[in-house]
């Protein structure tokens, strides 16, 4: 039988909320018909905004918590959680494999519960390096809720060339908080910035986002039933069987 209330511990541990989420803690409830008639007209393009209605519904408590300002590791947790509270912790999905002379589709049964959840000892912001090609020194931070909306708006405003990611540097941009001591004046400095960096100096950047390791683990490897090979699969949350579970056995 599911607990339809539960408390849960956000993986930032509530350090990058000013003490509005001790420890992280929230209590979180499970969906209603009410809630879920927002996911029946979920779309790519409306997705965050119907997460944020969604969330604010079912944090009982604390119950001013900023939706839009929790960090994405805090967000994701949280539907993972939601979904397992509302449903149950089996997910089924299926698969394919990656390797081209084989393609086969394979199902593979999740337990939600069981994914491993990293959290943090300390503070984890600002994040600092220094670029060893520029000599650049940067405070970053980690990306909230608001970040991706504002990140997948000037994707869809701002038109690349065929291939091109046009929110990679966007996304990088948004990370700065100060270059060499000094605030930048706005998103077009930061972006600036980042276009112009060399590869070493890219590769430190991320290196430093990458250092702070927390919130669920979705990277997972799985052997292919039919080739009997080793994939590398990010467990995906958009799938009908996320949000729209079948009875096992049915």
């Amino acid at each position: 039988m599911a607990e339809f209330i539960r408390e849960i511990r956000l993986p930032s541990a509530g350090f990058l909320y000013e003490g509005k989420i001790p420890e992280g803690k929230v209590t979180l409830r499970a969906m209603r018909v009410s809630e879920e008639k927002f996911l029946a007209g979920a779309k790519k393009k409306n997705f965050y905004l119907i997460l944020n209605k969604i969330f604010s519904h079912c944090i009982e408590s604390p119950k001013d918590i900023d939706v839009e300002n929790l960090i994405l590791e805090d967000r994701i947790y949280l539907l993972v959680m939601l979904r397992v509270i509302s449903y149950g912790s089996q997910y089924m999905m299926i698969h394919t494999c990656s390797y081209e002379d084989c393609y086969s589709t394979f199902e593979k049964l999740w337990d939600l519960e069981k994914l491993s959840v990293k959290y943090p000892t300390n503070t984890i912001e600002p994040i600092e390096v220094i670029l060893p090609s520029s000599k650049l020194k940067l405070k970053l931070r980690m990306l909230r809720g608001k970040d991706e909306q504002d990140i997948q708006e000037y994707s869809e405003r701002i038109k690349g060339e065929e291939g091109e990611d046009v929110s990679y540097s966007y996304r990088l941009a948004k990370r700065i908080l100060s270059i060499n001591g000094k605030p930048p004046n706005n998103i077009g400095e930061t972006l600036s910035l980042v276009e112009s960096l060399v590869g070493i100096d890219s590769l430190y950047f991320r290196d430093a986002i990458d250092s702070v390791d927390i919130g669920l683990q979705l990277s997972y490897d799985l052997v292919c039933p039919k080739c009997n090979r080793k994939n590398e699969l990010v467990m995906p949350f958009m799938g009908s069987e996320f949000f729209r579970p079948r009875r096992l056995g049915k």
